[in-house]
């Protein structure tokens, strides 16, 4: 893609956060841009007051505590109507929990796959009991496929 973002004037790589940028790099050429380079949003202040959670006591680095936050989930019946902690790793977030680990899921160069690291190992048994605990990946499916609004939802 460098051919195309040198061409164009109103681009620039510089307008994207450099992770980003590097994420989507090899061996010197970019390969694609990002379309979401947002930070991700961790919690919304109001549901975390109602559980009595301030914002400001939030351990990102502490798996255990972020996991509680499940407790924010609410059902309507058997409907879920808010997921309490989004992990976001089935959504290809995993790279985060294996860094926060003291990992990575690719080799220093790249080349090579690291998934299966004891670091990387916990990283996705943490995912998995986390959103087990707050009723398994199908309740959470369908809970995303009601609320997520817009094109990107087919069937919502």
């Amino acid at each position: 893609m460098d051919d195309l973002i040198k061409n164009d004037d109103r681009f620039k790589l510089d307008n994207f956060y450099e992770a980003a940028v590097k994420e989507v790099q090899y061996e010197g050429q970019t390969w694609a841009i990002h379309v979401h380079g947002r930070p991700t949003a961790l919690c919304q202040p109001p549901p975390l007051r109602q559980a009595g959670i301030e914002v400001e006591d939030i351990d990102t680095s502490n798996w255990q505590q972020l996991q509680q936050y499940g407790k924010l989930t609410k059902k309507q019946g058997n409907k879920i109507t808010r997921w309490g902690f989004d992990t976001k790793v089935q959504s290809g977030f995993l790279w985060m929990y294996s860094w926060g680990n003291g990992s990575s899921l690719l080799s220093e160069d790249g080349k090579t796959a690291t998934f299966d690291t004891p670091e990387n190992i916990e990283a996705l048994r943490y995912a998995v009991e986390t959103m087990n605990v707050q009723g398994g990946f199908r309740p959470y499916k369908a809970f995303l496929d009601h609320t997520v609004p817009g094109p990107q939802n087919f069937f919502g």
